[in-house]
């Protein structure tokens, strides 16, 4: 039997995960959490989870993932993942999930140990570990109808709330520190003090995250005719205008790419940019954080995916946060730290 340590983020858009093989090596995986939800065709024994083989179309390329669960019900990815309308949405997704991304890295035998983290642990870090602990037995059944089944135990070492990670990974822990994950549809506003949370529960800003700056912009009448006077009505418009083609041209600082012809959208992105930013500022102080965010000797960190736009950035560093490294995996990494830590405690302890 052979161990695996793992970190395991399992974010409302996207799933991040840090795992360590029983060799050493690290594997950094991230998957959408979207992928949690659809008809199923492959059964685990013992449990009501399936899975079924996905190839995604999108990608143009053959990388294969799971999608999984089961239900009569129609949810929405969004609702299955927060739980909207179950209220355990992240409990009853945490597994499939994990499976599905960890799949091609673990071994029939293989003993997972892991650390968690979730927003409300006060209300589901319990379920949530109930969920993803025990022995676990699931077949895998690919298209072509020929099957593989691995047995693995789960042992959840810890459940700590959602960027907690952040603090745990860094090298010089700060004593007070305030962490502001800026995701794909959430923002969290996380007052630490050492790895412990300095409030009752963390402060979630629902639908304020890069996403909705996406959908401002899809919805701008000047951005629109810019691409379409050099790209027209074709792929390439919708390309560029898509999401994935929109964070692209976040990321290079306004400058899209239609073909091989370089587009400067910088003036008529950056009203919207700074009308996002200004919100999501108000709401910041709005909340209970603004009395953490202007406290003396409170270490401010920034991390998530959002922190690799550029304009975030410098909207973050005007505000005196310090960008962790490796911003979209900060959680996983300093998961997987604890993993670690924890496990060498258990084998002392034996």
């Amino acid at each position: 039997m052979q161990q695996v340590l793992i970190g395991y983020d399992p974010g409302n858009h996207w799933c991040k995960i840090c795992l360590e093989k029983p060799d050493g090596t690290i594997e950094k995986i991230v998957i959408p959490s979207s992928l949690a939800t659809d008809q199923n065709s492959i059964v685990t024994e013992g449990s009501s989870y399936s899975f079924t083989l996905h190839t995604d179309p999108e990608k143009g390329n053959e990388r294969e993932f799971f999608k999984s669960w089961s239900t009569n019900e129609v949810y929405e990815p969004y609702q299955v993942v927060v739980g909207d309308r179950t209220g355990q949405g992240k409990p009853r997704f945490a597994f499939p999930l994990l499976v599905a991304a960890i799949w091609p890295h673990i071994q029939n035998g293989d003993c997972i140990k892991l650390v968690a983290s979730v927003h409300d642990k006060a209300t589901y870090g319990q379920a949530m570990k109930e969920g993803l602990n025990g022995v676990h037995s699931v077949t895998y059944t690919t298209k072509d109808e020929t099957q593989e089944t691995k047995t693995f135990c789960i042992d959840v070492l810890d459940i700590v709330y959602e960027s907690a990670g952040v603090v745990l990974g860094q090298e010089n822990r700060p004593v007070k520190s305030f962490i502001l994950d800026i995701g794909g549809g959430t923002v969290l506003a996380i007052p630490m003090n050492a790895a412990r949370l300095a409030l009752d529960s963390v402060i979630e800003l629902p639908h304020s995250g890069v996403k909705s700056l996406l959908g401002q912009l899809t919805i701008c009448n000047e951005l629109k005719s810019l691409i379409r006077s050099d790209a027209g009505m074709s792929k390439h418009y919708a390309r560029v205008m898509s999401n994935e083609g929109l964070m692209a041209m976040l990321k290079n600082k306004g400058i899209a790419t239609v073909e091989k012809i370089k587009v400067d959208c910088r003036d008529v992105i950056k009203p919207v940019v700074q009308r996002w930013l200004k919100s999501l500022e108000s709401e910041l102080y709005q909340s209970l954080s603004a009395s953490y965010l202007d406290e003396p000797g409170r270490t401010l960190l920034l991390s998530g995916g959002g922190s690799l736009v550029p304009y975030v950035k410098e909207w973050a560093q005007g505000l005196n946060f310090k960008i962790v490294s490796d911003p979209q995996f900060a959680n996983a990494t300093g998961l997987h730290s604890r993993a670690v830590s924890l496990s060498q405690k258990e084998k002392v302890a034996a």
